[in-house]
């Protein structure tokens, strides 16, 4: 195989289009025309066929295609022409033999020349809009043969003979017949209907005419319709034979309407043979057969079914009239279920089981035997009512529960004969079952009998009312009640139930007043649930369930709803007293009935709300207990504890009741804007003192309340500023209890919050570590310093704790020294950090000796060491001397003093001259006569007075914080919403923000022209309320 590359080759246009002459397309149509000639001539055999197909396709090609297609027609018409002179000659018997060979060629002549011009049926016809080749063929036939004058009659004719001597039984050529009718359906419809159907149809009205006048005359219905079955199935076995199917189906309704339509009527009514002749006498043949052809015209079946329902009628009319046949009920349904047995036969052989026969034999047999029973029944139930007045005292009640079960008996008999009627006339007529029907006329007759309504009526009140309850027959109460009940609602109500609850509620609004004006509010709800609990336990016995809800809501209401506003208000019992004296079994009382009232446990959680609100406004509001911070925060939780137990004991621990009871504390304790610093100093006193010793699970659940005071916080962020900086003094000074509690609280924190909120905590956390792991890298580099001096450095990462400011003092030379060494070792293990001492917050144990030899270890501040440290080179410093040596600022140098010379106890130097203030002019001594208890001496510093405008500064500096958190929210919100209106951003941000802190609307205002001004949003053009977000 050669691996040469081949030559590209590209086909090109011819660059001239060649456009025959007009000399060409007539050259060609007389090649083509000529083939035509030959076609219809039978001459084939010389034709080429494929050079024929191309001439064609090139004259289409060559846009002579109309010339082609009139030829073509032209060509054809001339034929067919000739065709029609040809048939037009034959003689009468050979005139449709002829019609058909003529068919038949020029069908196959159509054929070919279809072949031949196959590309002009594809492109050209179908452009311009033209018959195709073979609809054209056809439609040259119809025009050429089949209208012409000559042909058109004969053919129409001839067929009609044919038909007509093939109907009178004379023998024809069916397949003669069955070709010219196809050919004339592939004509078209319409052809095939004026050629030969319709005449066909006119002709046979006229003869099945002619034919039923005959048969009427001298026929009997049954007959009559045997010869009409026999005329329609020979007709429809001929017409199937060589007409079209459609045909069919127009031939019948000529028949059914000349030979039945026209003649039902009387047919139906015909005298000694008709319809109801065949219902007496069950004829089940004659009544298939009408059914069946009747079913064949317009509302036939309805005509047979009105007659058959009015002749039942009439004959059951006569039935339920005869006063002989009311007397005895069961002879009288016996009898009926005979006749219906009679027409139920009928319906089932004769009418196929039709659903509408059906229904109107059901309904003529129903309307007969619905009015026979209610008057049979009612008779009866005069005569037991009779009975039953005559009977005195108790034994009426017994009389009328005894006849009352035996009328149900009787009931269930009958219905049990009339099942199947009983249901089907529930379903069609909407009218009372037997049973209903039953029950219906016992409450007319009996029980609303006039000496028996009111009489049974007394007698069941005297006996569910009475007080001796010993002596009421239980189970008959029962009976009568639950007959009330079955004979419907409506009965029970009027009867019985209607006056029982207006004798009821008379009985327990007597009782309700007398036992409010001698019991208090926890005895009387006990006697309350007793009487409640005594009539529901008593009245379940006999009474229908709904009757003793509805007692339930009567005592209910006269006993409790009534008097609800003044049992909660109640002096000296209320709830009030109550909650202030945690009777937990007198709430749980009052919760448990109330609840049975609308509003009722609404009301309990408004006096509560009202009561915790008012009691804790007096608490945040009282100056002396705000004086101490733990204290009151721990009467914060004492009081949430004291009602969280009552809303858990007593109020089943209701969710609305803790919503209630957590709204209530969160409202009074943000009256208090000192709450998230009292709170959180609650937490430092916790863990510097309050949890030693104490177990895990102690500490969980203080943390868990505190948490639970965390929640009610709005302003959670001025909480975490100064949680942040306890929890910093703590670390420093290694005065927390337990860093596993510290990190508790800062998970709690972070649940409840977010990360962003206890980010800074943990950081803090971490610097302690790192500070630890940081000091025993410097000692493990530096073994030199193992004897000297000790110096513990703790790392702060700025930007995470409490800002604080850089105080700086003169340390001692030895302290000085090994503070340069750190530097040095922490910025060399650190690249591009710098370090800062805070010397205003370090610690110091120092050794010290005194007077006689005296020795303890000092527990000092960083400033009090360096003040004490002068006294080893000095026996007396003035304040003036020890100011220009420490350079110590003026205020901390005098707290600092104070401590050192004033505090008894801790008085290691001595000033001269004495008194409560360090001056300037001071003298200071070393103390020699200094004692103590206790060789560690821990001496603190003196409490700076906490100023009000240092208060404000850290006020101000949560403000501050606040305006990075309100524009990053606004941004958040706008970015993914686009467009906003003023008030929907407010809301949003303060949702958003409600997490950290309770957002001022106007701060929000102020962020958003400031947000504004940055082009972060604007203003909508058309609507200055709506902002936009500005990508």
């Amino acid at each position: 195989m050669s691996n040469k590359r081949k030559r590209d080759f590209q086909v090109e246009p011819f660059k001239h289009t060649i456009i025959p002459d007009q000399e060409y397309s007539e050259k060609t149509w007389k090649i083509l025309e000529h083939a035509i000639h030959q076609i219809f001539n039978d001459n084939v055999g010389a034709l080429n066929f494929e050079e024929l197909y191309r001439n064609a396709y090139k004259m289409v090609l060559y846009k002579f295609g109309e010339k082609l297609y009139s030829g073509l027609v032209a060509t054809v018409t001339f034929h067919l022409k000739e065709m029609a002179r040809s048939i037009e000659a034959a003689e009468q018997g050979s005139f449709l033999e002829e019609l058909i060979r003529k068919w038949n060629d020029h069908s196959k002549s159509l054929q070919m020349i279809r072949d031949i011009m196959m590309y002009m049926d594809m492109t050209y016809i179908r452009s311009a809009r033209k018959f195709p080749i073979y609809e054209l063929g056809l439609k040259l036939w119809t025009e050429n043969v089949i209208h012409s004058n000559q042909i058109r009659t004969r053919l129409s004719n001839t067929l009609l003979e044919l038909l007509c001597r093939d109907r009178a039984g004379e023998d024809v050529d069916r397949e003669l017949i069955r070709n010219i009718t196809k050919m004339l359906m592939d004509l078209g419809h319409s052809v095939y209907g004026q050629v030969i159907e319709t005449p066909f149809l006119q002709v046979s009205a006229d003869f099945y005419w002619a034919k039923s006048q005959k048969f009427i005359e001298c026929c009997d219905c049954g007959d009559y319709l045997k010869n009409f079955e026999r005329c329609l199935n020979e007709e429809l076995h001929r017409v199937s034979h060589y007409l079209d199917h459609g045909t069919k189906g127009e031939i019948t309704n000529v028949v059914v309407k000349e030979m039945l339509e026209n003649h039902m009527l009387r047919l139906i009514h015909m005298e000694n043979s008709g319809l109801v002749n065949m219902l007496c006498d069950d004829k089940y043949e004659g009544l298939s057969r009408m059914y069946n052809l009747f079913g064949r015209v317009t509302d036939g079946l309805l005509k047979i079914r009105e007659v058959m329902t009015s002749h039942i009628r009439e004959s059951g009319k006569q039935l339920v009239t005869d006063p002989k046949r009311l007397k005895d009920p069961v002879e009288f349904v016996q009898r009926l279920l005979v006749e219906k047995d009679k027409y139920d036969k009928i319906i089932s052989l004769a009418f196929n089981n039709d659903e509408l026969f059906q229904k109107a034999v059901n309904s003529s047999f129903r309307k007969k035997l619905y009015s026979g029973l209610v008057a049979t029944i009612t008779s009866h139930l005069k005569v037991i009512a009779r009975s039953v007045q005559a009977k005195q005292g108790g034994s009426f009640l017994e009389e009328l529960i005894g006849i009352w079960r035996d009328h149900n008996m009787e009931l269930q008999m009958i219905r049990d004969i009339l099942k199947d009627m009983d249901w089907t006339n529930v379903r069609s007529t909407k009218k009372k079952t037997i049973s209903e029907l039953g029950l219906n006329l016992w409450t007319q007759n009996v029980i609303y009998s006039e000496q028996i309504r009111t009489r049974l009526s007394n007698m069941l009140l005297e006996f569910v009312c009475g007080e001796c309850v010993e002596d009421v027959n239980i189970e008959l109460i029962k009976n009568i009640t639950k007959m009330l009940m079955d004979l419907g609602p409506s009965v029970y109500e009027q009867e019985f139930e209607t006056p029982f609850l207006q004798v009821s509620a008379e009985f327990y609004r007597a009782g309700s007043q007398k036992f409010i004006e001698c019991f208090d509010c926890g005895d009387y709800l006990k006697k309350a649930e007793r009487l409640l609990n005594e009539e529901m336990d008593r009245l379940n016995h006999y009474l229908d369930p709904r009757t003793v809800k509805k007692i339930t809501n009567v005592i209910e209401k006269e006993m409790i709803e009534n008097h609800m506003l003044r049992l909660i208000q109640m002096e000296n019992s209320g709830l009030v007293n109550m909650l202030c004296d945690d009777k937990y079994e007198d709430l749980s009382r009052m919760y448990n009935l109330f609840g049975r009232v609308t509003d009722g446990h609404l009301k309990i959680r408004g006096v509560m709300s009202s009561h915790i609100r008012e009691s804790g406004k007096k608490l945040v509001t009282d100056p002396e207990r705000l004086k101490d911070p733990v204290e009151f925060v721990q009467r914060l939780l004492d009081e949430r504890d004291k009602y969280g137990k009552i809303v858990n004991l007593a109020f089943n621990n209701d969710k609305l009741f803790q919503i209630a009871l957590n709204s209530s504390f969160k409202l009074f304790i943000n009256l208090n804007p000192r709450s998230p610093e009292y709170i959180s100093l609650f937490v430092d006193d916790k863990l510097q003192n309050g949890l030693k010793g104490v177990s895990e699970d102690d500490v969980e659940i203080t943390l868990d309340k505190v948490m639970m005071l965390f929640r009610y916080l709005q302003e959670k962020d001025r909480f975490e500023k100064y949680y942040r900086q306890h929890m910093a003094k703590r670390l420093l000074s290694g005065k927390t209890v337990s860093d596993d509690a510290e990190k508790t609280l800062i998970v709690k924190l972070k649940t409840e919050c977010g990360y962003q909120f206890t980010s800074n905590l943990e950081v803090m956390f971490r610097d302690m570590k790192t500070s630890l792991d940081t000091m025993q890298g410097f000692y493990a580099g530096h073994s030199e310093l193992v004897d000297g001096p000790t110096l513990n450095v703790m790392v702060q990462t700025t930007g995470f704790w409490p800002t604080q400011s850089s105080v700086t003092c003169n340390l001692p030379a030895e302290i000085l020294a090994l503070c340069e060494k750190f530097r040095s070792y922490y910025l060399g293990s650190h690249t591009g950090r710098r370090l800062s001492w805070l010397t205003n917050n370090g610690t110091a144990d120092l050794k010290a000796t005194f007077g006689e030899g005296k020795g303890y270890e000092l527990i000092v501040s960083t400033f009090q060491m360096c003040v004490l440290m002068l006294f080893n080179n000095a026996d007396s410093l003035t304040y003036r001397e020890i100011e220009v040596a420490t350079e110590i600022p003026t205020l901390d140098l005098k707290r600092c003093l104070q401590s050192l010379a004033l505090v008894k106890g801790r008085n290691v130097l001595r000033k001269e001259p004495m008194s409560k203030d360090v001056n300037e002019n001071d003298e200071f001594f070393v103390n020699d006569n200094f004692s103590s208890k206790s060789l560690k001496v821990k001496i603190g510093t003196a409490a700076q007075k906490k100023l009000e405008p240092e208060t404000l500064e850290n006020w101000q500096r949560v403000e501050l914080d606040r305006k990075p958190q309100i524009d990053a929210s606004i941004v958040r919100i706008m970015k993914s919403r686009k467009k906003l209106y003023h008030h929907n951003l407010i809301a949003e941000v303060t949702k958003q923000l409600q997490s950290r802190f309770l957002a001022n609307p106007t701060d929000i205002k102020k962020r958003i022209e400031s947000l504004i001004e940055r082009d972060f949003l604007e203003r909508d053009d058309s609507d200055r309320e709506r902002y936009r977000y500005v990508a």
